[in-house]
């Protein structure tokens, strides 16, 4: 009875913080919010939420207050570095992990109370951890298979919220941190690509996909198609690939990554490309994250996977048309990731062209869709579209 009723409650927070995305207005809000529902009629009694970066836990918040101790570093084997790292819940005694990252926070989490038990989750969102949530009781716990389901889902709703909070702060805010790396890593394909056929590449635009890959699009300056795609047909990472158009000097490709570029890792950030090219192997790519992002922890991540990837400069700069920003923020919450990814494949395939550059057949195939679904698709979002532009240029008129 006790497993149905924690089970129900998990469920409600679930709920609750897809809530608290429109009530708060920074990560630490969140995580306050999120740490009471937690302790209300569940068998835990202080929460700690905070952020993951790579080799540390830095605390945000906890059930009363924001907290602010420093990082806690985290070593080989620290169960609280083994769930967010292998993204599954753990629960270990509190009392056997003094000196190490779980007795930290828990000495944090009360000053007289001694825990029994901490539940590390991860929150989870476009398979990067955003942060952890860790749970102390008083009580001796033994999850479920079930509760541990449950609580992956609350730590995805999490991580969900905290990529909307941010994804809100980076159209909203007055200003941004913009940096610009340089990579030469042949680990990430579009670099390979530029290094081994000494053409430039430009990327015009992404978007992620609904599985977790990236469609990129590219324009290309080279003298054959045929060679460009038996290059990506080779490629480990690349999943699909088309020429959108070849007619003239440069080839307009789209291409579909799976973990094989650096612009993958700087979408799940939350950082928005600004400009990405690469000539002869050398990329340039400039990209802008909200203030609250720790660059340090995106940087790590990245060269992680990109080893020869440098900081060529950061910055702080204004953002530019911010009314552009709001609106684009507006369509967000209206339009699903599918009519977003159906609208952007059909205009960068020049299906709005007159006379089209590609037919309703061939964009539905490159999204792998039925031709009917795809038509369905483009007249829910460009009614949306429509729908939009009217009620902010009519608010902005207003005004």
């Amino acid at each position: 009875m006790k497993e149905l009723e924690r089970l129900s409650h998990l469920s409600k927070i679930t709920r609750s913080a897809n809530r608290a995305v429109i009530r708060s207005e920074s990560t630490e809000e969140l995580g306050q919010a999120i740490c009471r529902e937690l302790v209300e009629d569940l068998p835990y009694k202080n929460v700690i939420f905070g952020k993951y970066a790579e080799e540390e836990f830095i605390p945000d918040s906890g059930v009363d207050r924001s907290i602010d101790t420093g990082s806690v570093p985290l070593s080989s084997g620290d169960p609280l570095k083994e769930a967010l790292e292998e993204k599954r819940v753990v629960a270990t005694s509190s009392t056997g992990n003094e000196d190490g990252s779980i007795g930290r926070l828990s000495r944090d989490a009360s000053v007289s109370r001694v825990f029994k038990t901490a539940v590390v989750v991860p929150a989870e969102y476009q398979n990067r951890v955003r942060g952890g949530i860790v749970l102390f009781s008083d009580e001796e716990i033994e999850l479920t298979d079930r509760e541990r389901s449950t609580l992956l889902e609350v730590g995805a709703a999490v991580g969900n919220a905290i990529d909307s909070l941010q994804t809100r702060e980076l159209v909203n805010t007055d200003s941004v941190v913009e940096i610009e790396m340089e990579i030469r890593d042949k680990n990430d394909v579009l670099v390979d690509l530029s290094a081994r056929h000494g053409c430039r590449v430009q990327v015009n635009g992404v978007h992620l996909n609904s599985g977790g890959s990236i469609a990129c699009y590219l324009t290309i300056s080279y003298h054959s198609s045929e060679e460009l795609m038996g290059f990506l047909a080779e490629r480990e990472g690349v999943e699909k690939y088309q020429v959108m158009d070849d007619s003239g000097e440069d080839i307009l490709f789209q291409c579909h990554v799976s973990d094989s570029s650096i612009l993958l890792d700087v979408v799940e950030a939350t950082a928005g490309p600004v400009d990405f090219f690469i000539d002869d192997g050398v990329g340039n790519l400039k990209v802008q994250m909200p203030p609250s992002v720790n660059i340090h922890s995106v940087f790590e991540a990245i060269k992680k996977d990109f080893e020869d990837t440098k900081l060529v400069s950061k910055k702080n700069t204004n953002t530019p048309y911010q009314s552009i920003g709001r609106f684009r923020g507006a369509v967000d919450d209206r339009l699903t990731q599918r009519q977003d990814e159906v609208l952007t494949t059909a205009f960068k395939a020049g299906y709005f062209n007159w006379p089209r550059k590609s037919t309703a057949e061939e964009v539905a195939e490159m999204l792998d869709l039925a031709p009917s679904t795809l038509h369905e698709h483009l007249r829910e979002g460009q009614r949306i579209l429509v729908e939009t532009y009217l009620e902010e240029t009519d608010t902005t008129e207003s005004l």
